[in-house]
């Protein structure tokens, strides 16, 4: 506990910041170096949200949730509801693909007990997080996406079609 203490007694919190928006790497590609900074604030954001994530999870607050959000449910289908919600929630939440992978294991159980194959839970987390973390504006899926088509996140999102309706197919073949 002291060193956490020491650690965030104030000057060493502002070197964080200072070093997360200032440190910027190239890469040595012309094209990319705008966008290839390894410690600039994306990458800062990523860890705060992983921080979160860690303690969602430690603190066992994810798990209320996820049981809250599963009492009612009866059919896979409504499973597979459940996990879209909870991942999108969590990605809209965080803006980290990373970080909403996380309730899936608060889900593992839920679809083992109901006798649907895990590879329906993977899938079911591949249409909600991968293809939608492109879909949060603050995400670093969308960073990524606005540093290299040089437009605004809310130029793409409405003709991002794949991200829009893959979801629905997972629910309709649930």
């Amino acid at each position: 506990v002291r060193l956490y203490g020491n650690m965030f007694a104030g000057h060493m919190v502002l070197g964080i910041f200072a070093l997360a928006s200032s440190v910027f790497l190239t890469c040595g590609i012309q094209a990319l170096d705008p966008i290839s900074g390894v410690l600039s604030l994306p990458w800062f954001l990523l860890l705060i949200a992983m921080t979160l994530g860690g303690i969602l999870e430690g603190t066992g607050a994810l798990g209320v949730v996820v049981d809250r959000m599963t009492r009612s449910v009866t059919s896979p289908g409504g499973l597979i509801l459940a996990t879209l919600v909870s991942c999108y929630l969590m990605t809209i939440g965080t803006g980290n693909g990373m970080l909403s992978i996380v309730p899936a294991r608060a889900f593992e159980k839920k679809f083992r007990d109901m006798g649907i194959q895990s590879r329906v839970l993977s899938r079911t987390l591949e249409d909600a997080v991968t293809l939608g973390i492109a879909l949060v504006p603050y995400s670093m899926a969308a960073f990524f996406i606005v540093g290299v088509l040089k437009i605004d996140a809310m130029q793409y999102i409405p003709y991002a079609f794949v991200n829009w309706i893959v979801p629905i197919f997972s629910l309709t073949y649930g």
